[in-house]
């Protein structure tokens, strides 16, 4: 029976995760579910202040989240993407409808105390664009170029270092169709196997 009753409360978690919209949340906050392997990943980025010398934001607040079904729960493990093993910190992610989660951190992040805060209570996020992304990742070699089509020869100028945060729209073998947000937006393909892996 406990068996069943477990079962049950894993189906209801994914059921509930498979509703939310993928795309761009309030206050840099990016979600994208992938309906295939029921996955969400998520990514935030987001800046206050501006220094008159550097002509930069004084403070960022940037974090990578994975996400993990425990029974009836969603528990999230939060990190900087160029240090993983340094920066984790654990959290807490409810959905309370399609287009609005919610998040609290048991600690915060480097730089995010002048951002936006995460561990006082849970932070409420509600869409502003919706995507049509299946994951989030992020680049795990020191340099990953872009390539117009699925093909070796097809190699563009245009490259990505370690840590830089790329949102998929398409995984087709070995290959994933993508876009990135700098200065300005690139767009290719990228090979997976040069991305992080997943839980």
């Amino acid at each position: 029976m406990k068996k069943y009753i477990l079962l049950f409360l894993i189906f209801s978690s994914l059921n509930i995760l498979g509703q939310i919209k993928s795309g761009e949340y309030e206050d840099g906050l990016n979600l994208a579910f992938n309906k295939r392997t029921s996955r969400l990943t998520g990514y935030f980025e987001s800046y206050t202040g501006y220094d008159e010398e550097t002509k930069e934001s004084k403070f960022s607040c940037i974090f990578y989240i994975e996400f993990k079904h425990k029974k009836n729960k969603i528990e999230i493990t939060t990190y900087f993407p160029k240090d993983k093993e340094e920066d984790i910190i654990k959290g807490e992610f409810r959905i309370i409808k399609p287009n609005q989660i919610q998040i609290k951190l048991e600690d915060e992040h480097g730089g995010c105390w002048n951002v936006q805060h995460f561990n006082d209570k849970l932070e409420t996020f509600n869409l502003d664009t919706e995507k049509k992304w299946i994951e989030i990742r992020y680049i795990n070699i020191p340099k990953s170029y872009f390539y117009s089509e699925k093909n070796e020869i097809l190699k563009k100028r245009a490259f990505l270092i370690k840590g830089d945060v790329i949102f998929i729209d398409t995984i087709d073998g070995n290959w994933v169709h993508c876009i990135y947000k700098g200065k300005k937006t690139t767009q290719g393909w990228i090979k997976l196997d040069e991305l992080n892996t997943l839980q």
